[in-house]
């Protein structure tokens, strides 16, 4: 089963890499950024990390603008109309969830399961400043469980840091196919001069990775780009020719969010593997069930702090999320994001 999801996410990347052979050309890309993006509940604005639930993410993403990509798996991606700017992304992605006590073979039946993820993600995010509007969608396509090699990585840098090694990786969740669409609006609600602005947004989600539907608003305070002129010109000041403007961002970021997840394959086992290993532990103690619930209504609460000067950008945030299980605490992630831009640059 494992081999036959790991040729079936080979074959997808492949046609999806694949040209609609339309003659004609796509149009050149004028502006790149690479972002490397690293999320891990050990990095604390408060100084109280830990090392549980959702412990670690690392994503590696590739943005290019675009008016026009003929590739056939950015055709069904929806845009905004007229005077839009089109930044299509390519994305590699790991994720990592394990329980709170690392040291036990056997992990409480009750707290989170080990479980892992790799996936690789396509993207569009179509920008209009003049409707103050945003469509943003992904696909993403990879496996959970063993082939995410969450395991090796993790036993990797603890043995780098000479920490604590997680013992029960053997009980992970089993292997699964990751094939989902996601899709989020976002449009402007207020702006006061040029400092402080608010962002609506509402998000769905729906394949064999994660199903649910999440509303949110982003408020920044500071000296800062337009939201929706492009999503690398909020991360870039480089492209201003007029020397009277300085070319560095900073402001704060605040993010409350609603969401009501209906599943997490991550946490509760996926849809195409054995249903029976993905709620047991597996060789070692069979008859040990996992008695986890998940919570499906979750709130969460993101703040930070973003500092861009020139091509580079970089990004702090604290992300605050009640419990993705039952009877478990909330759970606080950091985040840090580095972007470097590239490309020519107008007015």
């Amino acid at each position: 089963m494992r081999y036959f999801l790991l040729k079936t996410i080979i074959v997808l990347g492949l046609i999806f890499s694949k040209e609609d052979g339309s003659t004609q050309p796509a149009s050149k890309a004028t502006k790149e950024m690479f972002r490397i993006f690293e999320d891990n509940d050990f990095i604390n604005l408060r100084g109280k990390g830990t090392d549980e639930a959702y412990t670690n993410g690392i994503r590696f993403d590739l943005f290019y603008e675009k008016q026009n990509a003929h590739s056939l798996l950015s055709r069904w991606m929806p845009k905004v109309k007229k005077n839009a700017t089109n930044t299509y992304g390519w994305s590699i992605t790991q994720l990592m969830y394990t329980p709170q006590d690392i040291s036990k073979v056997l992990p409480d039946p009750k707290d989170f399961s080990y479980g892992g993820a790799l996936f690789i993600t396509h993207s569009l995010n179509s920008s209009s400043p003049n409707k103050k509007l945003s469509f943003n969608s992904e696909l993403l396509v990879g496996l959970i469980g063993p082939y995410s090699f969450a395991k090796e990585t993790q036993q990797f840098v603890h043995q780098l840091i000479h920490y604590q090694l997680p013992m029960g990786w053997d009980q992970q969740i089993p292997t699964d196919l990751i094939l989902n669409l996601n899709f989020s609006v976002e449009k402007q609600l207020l702006q006061y001069k040029n400092w402080v602005d608010v962002i609506g947004g509402s998000e769905v989600k729906i394949g064999t990775y994660i199903n649910s539907i999440s509303t949110y608003s982003i408020a920044r305070i500071g000296k800062k780009r337009p939201y929706f002129n492009g999503f690398i010109n909020r991360y870039s000041n480089s492209y201003i020719i007029n020397e009277h403007n300085h070319k560095w961002q900073a402001y704060i970021i605040i993010k409350p969010r609603l969401e009501y997840q209906f599943h997490n394959s991550i946490i509760s086992g996926g849809y195409f593997g054995n249903r029976k290993n993905a709620t047991t532990f597996s060789d070692v103690k069979k008859d040990t069930q996992i008695t986890s619930v998940a919570n499906n209504f979750l709130v969460g609460f993101d703040y930070g702090f973003s500092l861009v000067c020139n091509k580079n950008s970089l990004f702090i945030t604290q992300q605050t999320e009640s419990a993705a299980i039952k009877n478990a605490p909330a759970h606080e992630v950091g985040n840090i994001s580095f972007y470097k831009t590239f490309g020519s640059y107008s007015k």
